[in-house]
């Protein structure tokens, strides 16, 4: 009974700690790196972080509170199959079909309807929406996987 009771105690603690063991997204990239893809001066980025129902956000505005990127990072709990749960739902509510990326993270996709960019990496679900970014879809799409792959190789 007791050894169920200190399960029961120390369970939740162990889970908080894990979810705690999240990086910041905004740690993940600088405000000179945002500025470089997207075409602005970086001391007119600001980054807000944000926590979501599934894991952490990074928000970077330009002057006007433009979003330029927003970085999402979260665990994931079933491997790389939630990646592939995640594009299939993506799939159904924009009515589209995601296209596979290759080098970015251990798997990845990219969704055009929204111009973002998922992938998996070291027990992480990445998703990066290069909002400031100008150019055709082509070059949006290239520009958003060197941000993938930068931050992929941060990721630990």
């Amino acid at each position: 009974m007791r050894v169920i009771l200190a399960a029961l105690i120390v369970a939740p603690a162990f889970a908080w700690a894990q979810a705690d063991e999240l990086v910041d997204p905004c740690t993940l990239l600088t405000s000179e790196e945002v500025a470089s893809f997207v075409g602005v001066d970086a001391q007119s980025i600001k980054t807000t972080k944000n926590t979501t129902a599934k894991g952490r956000e990074c928000l970077f505005t330009g002057k006007g509170q433009k979003s330029l990127m927003v970085l999402e990072v979260r665990r994931a709990k079933y491997g790389k199959s939630e990646l592939d749960s995640e594009a299939e739902s993506l799939q159904k509510i924009y009515r589209t079909t995601v296209v596979p990326v290759a080098g970015v993270g251990d798997i990845g996709f990219w969704l055009p309807a929204r111009r973002e960019l998922w992938f998996y990496k070291a027990k992480t679900i990445g998703r990066i929406a290069m909002a400031g970014a100008t150019g055709d879809a082509k070059a949006i799409e290239a520009k958003t996987q060197s941000v993938g792959r930068m931050i992929e190789g941060r990721l630990k």
